[in-house]
């Protein structure tokens, strides 16, 4: 699913397609509904603790000099499964970009996915660690390290549902 050569158009309509077959079948998975409360749960600390240490600021300051990290360069880095789990989490994915050079789910208020890919949580640059503080990065870490574990495990039961049906993240293609 995380085929480079494969656009960011092609994974969300990949997405959209999955949900649209199974989304209602996943929902109705107790498993599926457990993990996605703990994802959302897990997001909230993690991003609570990013605004408790104002990264949102500093990186915006720094990307108004510098230019985002968020640049359309990442969106090669995403995986459809993530936009999958966007879709059951009740967020709408983006048609087009909004912000010309930037990731197709940057917004102007900030990133339009809920769910986002590890690379988009857990890249910080040397200027925003010596800022945080070592204590601080550390701290992070093992609060974002929830999130990630929550994805990485909602990944593995969708996959595991899908599989049961003839198909799973493996074997889905995203021309069909």
């Amino acid at each position: 699913m995380s085929d480079r050569s494969i656009t960011i158009v092609e994974k969300i309509d990949w997405a959209n397609r999955i949900n649209s077959e199974f989304g209602d079948l996943l929902l109705e998975d107790e498993e599926v509904n457990r993990l996605l409360k703990s994802l959302q749960n897990s997001i909230k600390s993690t991003n609570s603790f990013m605004r408790k240490l104002d990264t949102l600021r500093f990186c915006s300051e720094c990307g108004n000099v510098h230019g985002s990290c968020c640049n359309f360069r990442i969106d090669d880095l995403f995986d459809a499964k993530i936009l999958l789990i966007n879709l059951l989490l009740g967020v709408g994915l983006p048609d087009e970009r909004e912000i010309e050079g930037g990731c197709f789910f940057q917004g102007r208020d900030g990133c339009k996915l809920m769910a986002r890919e590890i690379i988009c949580v857990d890249t910080f640059c040397d200027e925003l660690i010596e800022t945080m503080g070592l204590e601080s990065f550390i701290e992070f870490k093992n609060i974002s390290g929830e999130e990630h574990l929550n994805v990485f495990l909602l990944e593995n039961r969708i996959n595991s549902i899908l599989s049961s049906y003839g198909t799973g993240f493996g074997t889905l293609t995203y021309n069909e």
